[in-house]
């Protein structure tokens, strides 16, 4: 094989813009990005085990506990459908703030270590619970119960509540 008959085959081929975006710094990105996400999966099989949760990793999650993100984890709810207990949802960027701050990370365990499970106080049957982690470690927590065969027959729809933590 003629390898000066491809070489212009080749430069012809790979044209790089000339931007000024070096092949070291996209390749610094491209590992970052991989750490990253090597981080995010570290993290999310931890709180899975350590707490028997499922953790559902999100792009986006609110800043702070408010009336703006009930409305949002309320939509959230209906995006990804979960069913059962002990639901976790929380960011990527949440997840590696963890990672490095323990402070913080100690603050989000709280809110997971709260997330209400039982039926008690509803009268109901717990269909689904859960927490949405907020950037700022603090959590909204809902609750998805069946009101029992009484309130069916008056309504058939399931009721899904969502309720508010006082931040720590």
């Amino acid at each position: 094989m003629d390898i000066q008959a491809i070489l212009p085959q080749i430069n012809n081929a790979v044209n790089l813009s000339s931007n000024g975006i070096k092949c070291g710094d996209e390749f610094e990105k491209l590992l970052q990005q991989v750490s990253e996400e090597t981080d995010i999966a570290e993290m999310k099989k931890f709180l899975d085990e350590k707490f028997n949760v499922n953790t559902v990793v999100v792009d986006y999650s609110c800043e702070k506990t408010d009336t703006e993100a009930e409305m949002y984890d309320t939509a959230m709810l209906e995006k990804y459908d979960m069913h059962g207990g002990r639901n976790v949802i929380i960011s990527k960027k949440t997840l590696l703030r963890m990672k490095k701050d323990g402070a913080f990370r100690q603050k989000v365990y709280k809110s997971i270590e709260d997330i209400p499970w039982t039926s008690k106080l509803t009268g109901g049957e717990v269909k689904g619970n859960g927490v949405f982690i907020h950037e700022d470690g603090t959590g909204g927590y809902y609750l998805e119960f069946d009101w029992g065969m009484m309130m069916k027959k008056q309504n058939q729809r399931k009721v899904r509540c969502c309720t508010l933590t006082v931040r720590v």
